[in-house]
């Protein structure tokens, strides 16, 4: 959502989605997990909401470099 910028955003494991397909079909499904936590992601984009609206706290936003060392123990 923002380039540069990483924080962590609680999101629920497993949602249940009703949506309307292309040619007018309802569907409702279950997604979990990984799915689950893009969808809401996606949604939250098409409500005009991005991930810093969702952290708890400004504490929990970092720089991305910053991200790659601390989590994935890369160098910059």
């Amino acid at each position: 959502s923002i380039p540069s910028i990483r924080g962590l955003v609680s999101r629920h494991r497993s949602i249940k989605v009703k949506y309307l397909t292309r040619d007018n079909q309802t569907v409702e499904t279950e997604y979990n997990d990984f799915l689950a936590r893009i969808f809401q992601h996606e949604i939250d984009h098409l409500n005009g909401i991005v991930f810093v609206d969702r952290v708890d706290s400004t504490l929990d936003l970092i720089a991305e470099s910053e991200w790659k060392t601390r989590i994935l123990g890369r160098t910059p």
